[in-house]
């Protein structure tokens, strides 16, 4: 079904490219033209392009192959027409008979979309290698689909280059990439790997970032080593990748070293001073560790250090609130709330939840409803706002949010507990 949608897609895709080629062909001179058939078969295939009748097809594509047999031009708009009109055998048996007689490389091109659209990659690599300069097209193509989230045919486009010459681009960095967001671990750990071995990256941050991504594909598999060694090289390679830090202070606190961690952290935040998604770094770690004295220390300096961040504050409030510390949390985070340019979904969900606490449900709604209307996919936020409204009295209401978080979560314990209370 998948792969069905996707052929339709790069069918479409195809149209639009063949039907752009036959317009401007068309202005070039309909009647001027000493191929009048020819450039009326053009026509033609623009009225079908733009879902006139079909009732013609049949008596155009008949002419058309009457004058294939001995006018290249003709045989090209041949291919063209069946192709728009979905004949794709016949279009791959016109684009071959023009491949072998005169080498055209829109033949070439048009066979190897004809091969993608198949499944055929390996087909398709035949074809375009006919093509000077292929790999470069192919190379735009896949970054331009991997831009727009199409990681389908992104990975179709750098499988492609990297057979045809890999030396064009990074393409066994952005294959990697594009298998890293697919979820396809095994094929990307090879790509990445290759990617890293060429070092043929457009700059020195895509260097870390293969780095960074190897790591994750080896953290996965459980290769803490490899994981740590690559998160490394990739910091120093970018001193200012946060994540690969963090990372690399998680493996440090699996393999029970908070020190370890801590000095990883310390090091990050001496390296990039000033800035304050490192300094939080370090607060996050004691969280995470349950040393809730050493974080909340931590957080008011970085309040004092920067006042007009909401993050600090909104940090500060999650941890009060989970030490059940309701008007303190309640304090801090209605400073976050007052400080932050648009709506952040947790400072909401536990300011409201923080005066549902305190036995303030009509304020507790208005948040906990922001935080919904954030978008984030979260049960809890749900479950947070069905207990409002059962404190407001409103069941109906409080169920439909029930159902909502069970959606989300169909084993969501909280929400199937409060809803069968709720039963007649």
């Amino acid at each position: 079904m998948i792969r069905s949608i996707i052929n339709q897609h790069k069918q479409k895709i195809l149209t639009g490219s063949v039907l752009l080629v036959l317009l401007i062909r068309l202005f070039l001179g309909l009647i001027s033209s000493p191929h009048f058939l020819v450039n009326l078969g053009y026509l033609h295939i623009a009225q079908v392009s733009l879902n006139r009748p079909f009732s013609q097809v049949e008596a155009m594509s008949s002419r058309l192959q009457v004058m294939a047999h001995s006018d290249a031009r003709t045989l090209r708009l041949l291919g063209e027409y069946l192709l728009l009109v979905g004949e794709q055998d016949a279009a791959m048996n016109a684009f071959r008979k023009l491949a072998n007689e005169n080498h055209h490389p829109l033949a070439y091109f048009r066979l190897g979309q004809i091969a993608e659209m198949r499944g055929d990659l390996t087909d398709a690599i035949n074809y375009y290698r006919n093509i000077p300069q292929v790999a470069v097209r192919l190379f735009s193509e896949g970054r331009t689909a991997y831009e727009s989230d199409r990681l389908d045919i992104a990975q179709t486009k750098f499988e492609s280059v990297t057979r045809i010459d890999p030396a064009v681009g990074p393409s066994h960095y952005y294959l990697g990439a594009t298998l890293v967001r697919q979820g396809h671990w095994e094929e990307a750990k090879t790509a990445l790997g290759e990617a890293i071995d060429e070092d043929n990256f457009e700059s020195r941050l895509q260097a870390a970032q293969a780095h960074w991504l190897l790591g994750r594909v080896l953290e996965r598999e459980e290769d803490l080593n490899g994981a740590l060694a690559e998160y490394k090289t990739a910091t120093q390679i970018n001193p200012a990748l946060l994540d690969a830090y963090w990372r690399i202070a998680m493996i440090h606190t699996r393999n029970s070293d908070l020190g370890g961690a801590e000095f990883v952290l310390k090091q990050a935040i001496a390296i990039n001073s000033g800035d304050i998604d490192f300094a939080l770094l370090l607060p996050e770690l004691y969280i995470q560790q349950q040393d809730s004295g050493t974080a909340i220390n931590l957080l008011k300096d970085l309040i004092g250090q920067y006042p007009l961040d909401p993050r600090p504050y909104a940090l500060l409030g999650r941890v009060l609130y989970n030490l059940r510390e309701y008007k303190e949390a309640k304090y801090w985070l209605e400073k976050a709330v007052a400080l932050e340019s648009e709506a952040d979904s947790y400072t909401h969900f536990y300011l409201g939840s923080a005066l549902l606490a305190l036995g303030s449900p009509t304020a507790a709604i208005i948040h906990l409803q922001i935080a919904v209307d954030t978008g984030v996919l979260n049960p809890w936020f749900h479950q947070a706002l069905a207990r409002t409204h059962l404190a407001l009295g409103d069941q109906d209401s409080a169920r439909e949010e029930l159902n909502r978080a069970l959606a989300l979560d169909k084993d969501f314990t909280p929400a199937l507990e409060l809803l069968d209370s709720l039963q007649p």
